[in-house]
């Protein structure tokens, strides 16, 4: 049987050499295909082990935080924190961090938004002054807006200066509360000279030698204490005095607060977690043993270097001749300013309360003197926005109560507790004002340190986001956002119930993030052992746990209705963390490597199969001859597969010679 064998593969050489290259072509190109489909699915793999871990591996919230939409999507709402305010105590906190495995519990205590006061939005008006008015009235009306530019709101009032060349009279030293007010000319005079809740009034001498006050400290109206007058005396020199000092440039100025999400932390852990020590870019890391002071200085505050906020003002200065000013009271003074007619008008240069923020509260709060404070005021706290799921499975964000709005119209807003304008503007995130106890923690912040939130340790933006320190944004869905953005992405303003937030005792405690030690990725035994620490905090807890190992960012659609001051409708693309995205990607890829690995099989099968028969009718009068002579069907078949299966494994040496260099 081999003789015939191999003399048969010795006369049919021609049909041998075709079988035995089909063979090896099937065999190495099996070979190969395969070899690159399991490469493949190493390097998914590989890619999804590398990313698949965020800064912490499990979340633990309040019981009750979990919305419905949540849990329905397999989702996390994009910086949830910022409207999620205690609910887990010290006692569970501690709890977690005792159990096995648990690498690092870092909580995080959410306590509202407080505004401050980072500067004021400045125009020079030097210019528009006429040398040879005795008197003249600069009016300078300001617009702020955000929102990439599609939200305009007008400021209600204008401020406004009041230059005279006559003689001024200022109070000589403050007085206590209902005294009379001792000027510079010796004379005492009261307070309430131009109205029950206004504060001493600068007194202007008139020709005829009297001296009538100059209500302009205060306007009535929507918006108190962030906008009003000043009066200012022009020398002959050509120079002012303005606020008691001699200048050379007349400014006008306006109040520009800013909101600032202040959040709780315990600095061991965060420093643990996400390196918030090796982020600090000036003063120095928070300490962990201090607290606020009983002479009223505050806890110690960690700035952030950019407050990532899209918010600006413009203005128009306007000059009006001749105002008859003198012996008016407020609301006299506010009607003729309103209705007076310009006499010449120039726009100024806008400013952006970001730049206010770098400039002022991050550069100037780190080099006072020791003790200096940054006043906070009106802590308010913002829920979570609602939502109605529309038909196509967008997000469309509930209308919320104007509450922030009501708070800034209130009688005690004033002077430097006004909140920004554009807290006015539509809300979709109702707000509640804090308690007075968290209020007096952060009223006189200590600040000692700014971060860059650019070199902290949040993963590499595949996994599931850090939201404490993730910029909060959306992008345009559509043509038509997109267009309407500027092809930029939305950023939060300083409307504190809108419907982008900014980044940052008992059960004060919002969130815990836990990092379970031994996780080396996606594997396995990572994912058992993170699956085990996150039974052992829900059973001791009974707390909400959501394993966030292998979780990634999803895009969620939102229907953002239009804003009150211009902005219309977006269609936007809003980053929440969809839990399993690892998990998913895994099992796609194994099945996808099953199944390829099947489809080759069959392929090659079919080659080979194919290659033989053809063999097989190419000897049909052999074989036939050879059945006639008596040769039985398994001494045929014999014959014929001792052929293939001879050359099939010159075939396979081949193959198995030639896959390396070629995979």
């Amino acid at each position: 049987m081999a003789r015939m064998i191999l003399a048969g593969l010795r006369r049919r050489w021609g049909r041998a050499a075709a079988l035995l290259l089909g063979v090896l072509m099937a065999t190495t190109g099996f070979t190969v295909l395969t070899g690159s489909t399991a490469t493949s699915r190493l390097v998914v793999e590989g890619t999804v082990d590398e990313h698949a871990r965020g800064a912490y591996d499990i979340l633990v919230r309040p019981a009750d935080a979990r919305t419905n939409l949540e849990a329905g999507r397999g989702l996390v709402k994009a910086n949830f924190l910022a409207g999620l305010y205690g609910g887990i105590t010290a006692e569970q906190w501690h709890r977690i961090e005792a159990i096995d495995g648990v690498d690092v519990a870092a909580p995080i205590a959410m306590l509202g938004y407080v505004t401050a006061f980072v500067g004021a939005v400045t125009v020079d008006v030097t210019e528009l002054v006429d040398p040879s008015l005795e008197t003249q009235l600069i009016r300078v009306n300001f617009t702020w807006s955000g929102d990439r530019g599609l939200t305009n709101a007008a400021e209600p009032a204008p401020a406004i200066i009041y230059v005279t060349k006559r003689p001024l009279v200022r109070l000589k030293e403050l007085p206590a509360a209902g005294e009379p007010v001792l000027y510079d000319d010796g004379v005492y005079r009261p307070q309430d000279e131009c109205g029950p809740d206004s504060f001493a009034a600068i007194y202007e001498v008139q020709p005829d030698g009297r001296t009538l006050p100059l209500c302009l400290g205060r306007y009535p109206g929507d918006q108190r204490g962030r906008v009003g007058g000043a009066e200012a005396q022009l020398t002959p020199r050509g120079t002012f005095i303005f606020h008691g000092a001699e200048t050379p440039r007349l400014l006008a100025e306006i109040i520009a607060p800013m909101p600032m999400l202040a959040a709780a932390i315990d600095p061991t852990t965060e420093a643990r977690l996400v390196g918030l020590d090796r982020a600090v870019v000036k003063g120095r890391y928070l300490t962990g043993s201090e607290a606020a002071t009983a002479d009223g200085i505050g806890a110690p505050v960690l700035l952030a270097a950019d407050p990532y906020l899209d918010e600006r003002a413009d203005a128009v200065a306007e000059r009006i001749a001749n105002p008859d000013l003198a012996g008016l009271d407020n609301p006299g003074v506010s009607r003729l300013v309103a209705a007076a007619t310009p006499q010449a008008a120039a726009p100024a240069e806008g400013q952006a309360v970001q730049d206010l923020y770098r400039k002022s509260t991050v550069a100037a709060s780190l080099d006072q003197a020791d003790g200096a404070s940054v006043v906070f005021v009106q802590l308010l706290r913002a829920e979570a926005a609602d939502y109605d799921v529309e038909p196509d499975g967008a997000l469309r964000p509930r209308t919320a109560p104007d509450t922030a709005a009501a708070a800034l119209t209130s009688a005690a807003n004033s002077g430097f507790t006004a909140m920004p304008w554009l807290a006015t503007d539509s809300a979709h995130r109702a707000t509640s004002p804090a308690s007075d106890t968290t209020m007096g923690l952060l009223h006189f912040g200590q600040p000692v340190g700014v971060f860059d939130r650019a070199r902290l340790a949040v993963g590499d933006g595949l996994g599931a986001p850090l939201e404490t320190y993730t910029q909060s944004s959306a992008t345009g869905a559509d043509e038509r956002s997109r267009d309407l953005l500027g092809g930029q992405p939305l950023l939060p303003t300083s409307n504190m119930g809108g419907y982008l937030s900014t980044s940052p005792s008992a059960d004060a405690i919002s969130a815990v993030r836990v990092r379970v030690a031994g996780v080396t990725g996606f594997d396995d035994l990572s994912r058992e052992r993170v699956r085990l620490v996150a039974e052992d905090i829900a059973a001791a807890t009974g707390l909400d746990v959501e394993v966030m190992l292998g979780a990634s960012g999803s895009p969620q659609t939102i229907e953002l209705p239009a804003g009150r001051y211009g902005r219309p409708e977006l269609r936007l693309h809003e980053l929440w963390s969809k839990k399993g995205v690892a998990a998913a990607i895994v099992q796609a890829i194994d099945r996808k490597s099953v199944i390829l690995f099947g489809l080759i099989l069959v392929v090659c099968v079919l080659f080979v199969a194919n290659a033989a028969a053809a063999a097989v009718r190419d000897r049909r009068r052999e074989l036939a001859v050879l059945a006639c002579l008596g040769w039985p069907r398994h001494r045929l078949a014999g014959l014929f597969l001792g052929e293939v299966l001879l050359l099939g494994a010159l075939a396979g040496a081949a193959s198995a010679a030639l896959a390396r260099p070629l995979g």
